[in-house]
């Protein structure tokens, strides 16, 4: 049989499942795989008689998804690689605000996935300068914090957001910070 020019291009390019097992599947396999996968899809989304039995099979099976592409994502980091994005199911969001200015307050404790950010803002309504720094001696310094203006914000790639202090120029004005989170 000869190979169609599209056949060497996927011989060429071969997904991560035929490069670990060192088969080439092939067109057709793909081609049926890709088929049963949107009839399956299909199915779920309402399309066929049984999809309200599969709800439950496919709330599991984005859940084994989900891991594999954690694993996966950590073994290619772990071989020099990228990350690979994705969506994570919630989010943690706060407003924080300084009581008294000149005394510095610690954000709370909230993980942020690896390779995420956390995004804080200065809330819109401030008339002063929030100062952002990573231990309450320079936030309330002001000379080794990061000043922000109302409305202006950052994200930061730290591993909680707890390790973020805050100051206000202005007693009562603040911050929000917003972060993704792995489970809710």
């Amino acid at each position: 049989m000869v190979s169609s020019s599209y056949d060497q291009y996927l011989q060429a390019n071969l997904s991560l499942v035929e490069r670990l097992s060192g088969n080439f599947s092939g067109l057709d396999e793909r081609l049926d795989y890709l088929n049963r996968t949107l009839t399956r899809l299909i199915e779920l989304q309402g399309g066929g008689t049984s999809a309200p039995s599969y709800s439950s099979d496919m709330q599991n099976l984005i859940k084994s998804v989900d891991a594999m592409t954690v694993s996966l994502n950590k073994l290619v980091v772990g071989l020099g690689g990228t990350e690979v994005g994705r969506n994570y199911p919630g989010i943690a969001s706060q407003v924080k605000v300084v009581p008294t200015a000149g005394t510095a307050v610690q954000l709370p404790p909230a993980t942020v996935p690896y390779g995420e950010s956390v995004v804080v803002k200065a809330l819109r309504d401030n008339d002063g300068t929030i100062y952002v720094a990573g231990n309450k001696d320079d936030a309330q310094g002001h000379t080794n914090a990061f000043p922000f203006k109302a409305g202006e914000g950052i994200g930061y790639k730290i591993r909680n957001v707890n390790l973020l202090w805050i100051d206000a120029s202005i007693s009562g004005e603040g911050m929000a910070w917003s972060v993704e989170q792995e489970a809710f």
